[in-house]
């Protein structure tokens, strides 16, 4: 509503008329827009699930969120449901001193509500709430800074016990690695055994609710391996001329908490790749911390940024000699790009968890523990078997695609 205010300047005489005229304007676009929900709340429960995605994650710059986001949605309509918003979780915008106890739950939803008005109305109208649980309830969080897995538990807990609608939790990897806390752990025995589904997407996670007694858990594959894909074979090289590759290259990836990675150990990494193997290396960050991260390595290998489409990276990690990921998603389209990859450990074992499911022969490595030997032979083994790999993975899409399907039940609830 920017482009109102010099009109409304020069319309009023003074401040106070200026806002108060203001306030009413933006009481009515308001109406508006809980108008327009109400009619689609209306319309499309006539015919469809109503359906909350808590969590949407496409809005983000970080291709496997908008990949995984996006076939959620898709896979959602498949299964008889239409999302009528996507509610993204805006990082830091509640805040609080320190984590409250999980007995004073139902406080904590309450004053939650009273702040965030819209998220109430959503819930309220829909049949459905299904919240994309990707990473996010298990990594660490600044109390002060936001409460971001706190504050999903909370979302799904105030569907659930407040306005009794279905919950489940899809499209998820489960831990107490980061967050070991009392209290947190507190929230997760509350909140989980209440919800109707909570569906995860590798066998550890899988393993770890079994064993806390929660029963209403199944197994899936991350959404991401949903995307839609297949190569066009005149777009085919198509980053590879806009990047000025010339020759063999290797991709890498780094991992999400960027900052633990000594340079050193990338350094040495890049330099394997490029003196050893003959192989130019391209740096490809995800986000905007891995750009800066990368800054210092310019002169040592190409850093490509975020200005490409789904199917240009997977044409270009087609065409790659092999992958190095510790992201997660960044493997997940290494596969189905059918690109042999050494995978990384990231924040949480789900890469561990992802190369257990493909039978996978390569265990995952690590960054911070730079072993020269054990990587050049893994290298090695790449190269040398890249065809036969590349068929394995091919040969596992299918099977994944289908694991994939199950994040939204086939009976939607």
């Amino acid at each position: 509503m920017g482009w109102l205010l010099p009109a409304l300047e020069s319309y009023c005489h003074d401040e106070a008329m200026f806002l108060k005229f203001y306030t009413y304007l933006k009481r009515f676009f308001t109406a508006a827009l809980y108008f327009n929900y109400l009619a689609a709340y209306l319309i499309i429960g006539l015919f469809r699930k109503r359906v909350l995605l808590l969590n949407y994650t496409a809005l983000a710059r970080h291709l496997g969120c908008r990949m995984t986001s996006a076939s959620l949605i898709r896979l959602i309509q498949q299964k008889g449901g239409s999302v009528v918003f996507p509610f993204p979780l805006i990082y830091g915008k509640y805040k609080l001193n320190a984590l409250p106890a999980a007995s004073g739950i139902d406080l904590f939803a309450e004053n939650y509500l009273k702040k965030n008005i819209l998220f109430g109305f959503l819930v309220a109208i829909c049949d459905v709430v299904v919240l994309n649980g990707e990473g996010n309830i298990y990594e660490y969080a600044d109390w002060k800074n936001g409460i971001v897995p706190v504050e999903l538990l909370l979302q799904a807990y105030i569907a659930k016990k407040k306005y009794n609608k279905k919950v489940l939790i899809t499209n998820h990897s489960f831990d107490f690695i980061r967050n070991s806390g009392g209290s947190f752990r507190e929230y997760i025995q509350l909140i989980y055994p209440q919800l109707d589904a909570l569906i995860v997407r590798d066998r550890r996670s899988y393993d770890r609710l079994m064993e806390l007694g929660i029963s209403q858990v199944s197994l899936s594959a991350d959404a991401a391996f949903l995307t839609s894909y297949s190569t066009d074979v005149r777009r085919r090289d198509h980053l590879m001329k806009k990047i000025g590759v010339r020759k063999e290259y290797a991709v890498i990836f780094l991992k999400t908490n960027v900052a633990e990675i000594p340079e050193v150990n990338l350094s040495g990494m890049i330099k394997l790749i490029k003196n050893t193997l003959n192989q130019e290396v391209i740096l490809m960050p995800t986000t905007d911390s891995e750009s800066i991260f990368l800054r210092n390595f310019r002169r040592e290998a190409k850093v490509v940024d975020f200005n490409y489409s789904i199917r240009d990276l997977l044409d270009f990690l087609a065409r790659a000699s092999f992958v190095v990921s510790g992201r997660f998603h960044y493997c997940i389209f290494s596969v189905l790009a059918r690109a042999p990859f050494l995978p990384f450990k990231s924040n949480t074992d789900k890469i561990e968890g992802l190369v257990d499911e493909l039978g996978y022969p390569l265990r995952t490595m690590d960054f911070l523990r730079y072993n020269e030997p054990e990587m050049l032979a893994n290298f090695n083994y790449l190269l040398k078997n890249r065809q036969s790999l590349r068929e394995l993975l091919g040969g596992r899409i299918p099977y994944m695609q289908e694991l994939a399907s199950k994040n939204i039940p086939e009976a939607f609830p």
